[in-house]
């Protein structure tokens, strides 16, 4: 009886392992710990918790496609996100029209065109980026900047890894990840 039993519970164990793995590859690159993000600080521009802040503009997108309205919902859920992060980090993050020596500048890349290596030259970050298939799962570049002297405090990248194709709560998920690593490491000074 016993060596009944033991096929049936191989091909059980065997058909399991099978469908995880397809679950859990549905995705394409799913280990977003292999997301690079990085971000370069100037100690000579500081900014302190009492230093206002503003948006420059809103958050921009330089895509290789036409983009589509969901793309304009994303963009905001990404600067509403960045904004009550650092809210929550303690700096001074005002709404009013941009009067602030500082400002939050952000642009996120999708697809590959010439604007995008031009972006990445402006930002001067290059973590990799020059990956071209990369570009399609997004990148998503922030600064900000001391406008009197036209110098970034802080700037960072982060590959988002949003494809467009992806169900819209796991795009969300993978916005969240992103911006939380992206912004891990700025903090106002004392």
């Amino acid at each position: 009886m016993y060596r009944k039993k033991h096929p049936i519970i191989i091909l059980l164990l065997s058909l399991f392992i099978l469908l995880t793995t397809a679950c859990s590859s549905r995705y394409g690159d799913t280990d977003l710990s292999k997301r690079q993000v990085l971000t370069m600080s100037n100690p000579q521009l500081t900014i302190k918790r009492s230093t206002p802040l503003t948006w420059y503009s809103n958050l921009a997108l330089h895509s290789a496609t036409h983009a589509s309205d969901e793309a304009g919902k994303m963009l905001s859920y990404i600067q509403k996100r960045i904004s009550d992060t650092l809210v929550n980090k303690g700096f001074n993050l005002m709404e009013q029209p941009p009067t602030s020596r500082y400002q939050l500048v952000a642009v996120a890349m999708l697809g590959n065109n010439p604007a995008n290596q031009k972006i990445l030259e402006l930002f001067k970050l290059f973590p990799g980026l020059a990956e071209k298939e990369h570009y399609q799962q997004g990148t998503l570049l922030v600064a900000i900047v001391d406008v009197n002297r036209k110098k970034a405090a802080w700037r960072g990248s982060v590959q988002m890894f949003v494809d467009p194709s992806l169900p819209r709560a796991l795009r969300l998920e993978r916005i969240n990840g992103a911006v939380t690593r992206l912004l891990q490491h700025l903090k106002p000074h004392a």
